[in-house]
This record gives C-alpha cells, sequence and structure tokens, in this order.
C-alpha cells in the first residue's frame, strides 16, 4: 500500500546530544549521533555522565571524551564538542536534553539503575523532558532502511510518521496498528465457527485500515507510508514480531507523560518493547492534541 502522511516534511535536526559513559557499550549511541549529525548539518555535543559514581562536583571534561569527539569528528568531517557533567549531573543532563532535538544513549548507561526503585536514565529523561530519546541498541554503520511505526487510531500517527521520516530520510516506513484487546476477546466468545471469528477479525481489520488511511490522506508534501500492518494480538507481541519479519532497525513509539513508577507498574509499551526488540528505539512525547 502505498500513501502519503498529511503533513509537511520534518524539519532537519539541528542540535543532537549523546550520552557516554566512555565505556564500550556507550560507543554505538556516538556513533549513531554522528551518523545523524552530518546527515543533517545539526550540531552535536558528547556529554560524559558518571552514573557509577555520581558526584555533585564539578568535573573537568575527561581526556577520553575529548578523544573520542575528535576521532568520531574528523571521521565524519563535523565538530562535536565535549560536555562534562558539572554539579548534579541529573540537573545538568535535563538542561542540555531541553537544549537538543534528539537525545541518544544506549540501553547500557540508559536502563542502569543504582537501586531496585531508582528511576534510571531513561526514566529520567522521558518522564522530565520533552525532547525526543532514542535508545540505540545495535551498531550504527549506515542510515536507517527499515523504520517501523506503532500507532493507535488517533491523530498521532503523522506526528510518528515526521519523526521516523527525520531519523530515516530513506529508509521504508511501515505503519503498525494492534486490534484493541476487547476486538479479540468479543470474537473469541462469539458463537459459531472459525469462520465467524475470522469474519469479525476480517471487518475490524477493514475498519482500522478505512481509519489509518483517513489520518494518513495523500498530499504531495506529505512523508510516503509503505505499507500499514494490522496485528491480532498484544501490541508488544505484534511490533517484535513485525520488526523480526522487517529487519526493522528503527521503531518509533508515542509516549504520553504521567508518572514514571506508575509508568513501569503498567509496564507501558515502551517498556514491553525494551525486552523484545533488537532494533533502536524512539521514544516520542505526545501531547493531549495528538489524542
Amino acid at each position: 500500500m502505498n500513501t502519503r502522511a498529511d503533513a509537511r516534511t520534518p524539519a532537519r535536526l539541528r542540535a543532537v546530544l549523546a550520552l557516554t559513559d566512555l565505556s564500550a557499550r556507550a560507543e554505538p549511541a556516538l556513533a549513531r549521533a554522528a551518523l545523524l549529525a552530518a546527515e543533517h548539518g545539526a550540531s552535536l555535543r558528547f556529554m560524559y555522565l558518571p552514573l557509577r559514581h555520581p558526584t555533585g562536583a564539578t568535573q573537568a571534561v575527561p581526556p577520553r571524551l575529548a578523544q573520542r569527539c575528535r576521532v568520531l569528528g574528523r571521521r565524519h568531517g563535523i565538530g562535536i564538542e565535549p560536555v562534562a557533567a558539572q554539579g548534579p549531573w541529573a540537573q545538568r543532563l535535563l538542561r542540555e536534553a531541553g537544549q537538543a532535538d534528539l537525545v541518544l544513549l544506549t540501553s547500557g548507561i540508559g536502563l542502569y539503575r543504582r537501586a531496585l526503585w531508582a528511576r534510571t536514565v531513561l526514566d529520567l529523561l522521558l518522564h522530565a523532558t520533552q525532547t525526543p530519546v532514542l535508545l540505540v541498541q545495535r551498531a550504527a554503520r549506515v542510515p536507517y532502511r527499515q523504520a517501523l511505526v506503532a500507532v493507535d487510531l488517533n491523530h498521532e500517527a503523522p506526528r510518528l510518521l515526521q519523526q521516523a521520516q527525520r531519523l530515516g530520510e530513506r529508509a521504508r516506513l511501515t505503519v503498525c496498528h494492534s486490534l484493541q484487546q476487547h476486538v479479540q476477546v468479543a470474537a473469541n466468545s462469539a458463537a459459531g465457527a472459525l469462520a465467524a471469528i475470522e469474519a469479525q477479525r476480517s471487518e475490524a481489520r477493514r475498519r482500522a485500515l478505512v481509519h489509518l488511511g483517513g489520518l494518513l490522506r495523500h498530499d504531495e508534501n506529505g512523508l510516503a507510508v509503505h505499507d500499514i500492518a494490522i496485528g491480532h494480538g498484544r501490541p508488544g507481541a505484534d511490533i517484535a514480531a513485525r520488526e523480526a519479519e522487517l529487519g526493522s532497525e528503527l521503531i518509533v513509539v508515542g509516549r504520553r507523560r504521567q508518572p514514571w513508577l506508575l509508568d513501569r507498574l503498567e509496564r507501558s509499551l515502551s517498556h514491553q518493547l525494551l525486552a523484545r526488540v533488537r532494533g533502536d528505539l524512539l521514544h516520542v512525547p505526545l501531547t493531549r492534541e495528538d489524542a
């Protein structure tokens, strides 16, 4: 299916922030950040976070951080500015993130916590900023070629597609939607044979395709969508299965702000995907207007 989102081509990135603890596990985020900054002509900063031994004291830029900036800068023909965690690192991080168009980190540092109920760096970014956050989970060598965008049947779809194409300008975009669980319950409890259940599924799928088609109207200046995939199970499992089928390197999900502990207890879609997908996971903040 070829359709287009009713939205303008997304603005290019102007400022990118990548986080590192100077370990090898942080390197994929630095490499992806350099690729994106070079592609967009964006400014790039590498910020050092002393995650395992945080301190309130002002710190100088570690020599290894400055070296990584020089090496990756020469490789991609860009300038990279090193940033130290001055003062309480969480406050500095939020200030830096608020000035960026995109924040990148790896699961190795993003999900590290000092205690069971302590907030991770990813928790902090998702619940205290309105900046899109890219959790990098694989080596970054080439631009994204396959992007999977998870949407509900509301007006968030064009915004999520904009962000997907922003990071993967030449990527093939697939929209993925999972039918609401109550549709499945109704189908499985309906009287009749398997044919009746399949008929209900087909009708639910048809309505979803019509609705999404209305949200993703044709527009010459819009965003190319190559396929719309409708799943019949739980969203996390549907997206993981579609990722494996397509080989998607980028998965895009929307995020609405709520208390971080509630988010963890309810196991939001983002938390479900962290344990299921291998591709990079872009969290896009949503507002009430997107609902």
